[in-house]
């Protein structure tokens, strides 16, 4: 007859083993996942370790777009980073010149603004005159009705000037942000496309 303690050895190994058989499918499983996407045993870590500064963080499409099914050459690898800081300066540049397109066009807008003021005053003192007069000159003729009108349409077009300056501010803040992220992550300071950190394997 077995003695209880000796059962009890006999289900803690039982566990044992269990847990070790469980480890070793597992490990099994990641094996052939790994065999049936060769796209995971190339650069696993190349871009998802950059920081969320640097341009080429979030590319993982573009990427996958220009992969060979099985391991790349590091030379074409290098060809393929300089293709796309390439494309990568052109975009910048495009924001730039946008950027400089949006100020011009800023200054223009409140310069607009700045000539509205003076019509603005002017219909504003019309009126303000009409008011004082007495008797029978106190009348709603067709001139005051003209004037209101005026007045109602320079507010209309002031209030249209100032919402697209406040929106021309915000596109040229997003596109400075922008801008400056990029410099601040250095891309346009790498001598060498080969110098981005970029850490697979060749």
């Amino acid at each position: 007859m077995s003695q209880p303690g000796s059962r009890v050895s006999s289900k803690k190994a039982g566990i044992r083993a269990a847990v070790i058989l469980i480890g070793l499918l597992h490990k099994s499983r990641r094996q052939k996942e790994r065999r049936k996407d060769p796209r995971k045993e190339e650069w696993p870590d190349s871009f998802s370790s950059l920081p969320s500064s640097c341009p080429m963080s979030g590319t993982w499409p573009i990427r996958t777009a220009t992969a060979t099914p099985r391991r790349r050459d590091p030379e074409q690898r290098i060809e393929d980073i300089r293709f796309w800081k390439q494309e990568l300066d052109n975009k910048l540049e495009d924001i730039v010149n946008e950027t400089e397109v949006l100020l011009t066009y800023r200054t223009r807008l409140e310069k607009a603004m700045e000539n509205c003021a003076g019509p603005l005053a002017v219909t504003q003192q019309c009126l303000a005159e009409r008011e004082k007069r007495v008797a029978i000159d106190l009348v709603h003729d067709a001139a005051e009705r003209e004037l209101i009108k005026e007045l109602e349409v320079i507010h209309a077009v002031s209030a249209l000037l100032q919402r697209t300056l406040e929106q021309t501010n915000e596109q040229i803040r997003y596109r400075t942000a922008r801008t400056s992220q990029s410099i601040s992550g250095g891309w346009d300071q790498t001598p060498n496309p080969t110098g981005v950190q970029c850490r697979g394997r060749a």
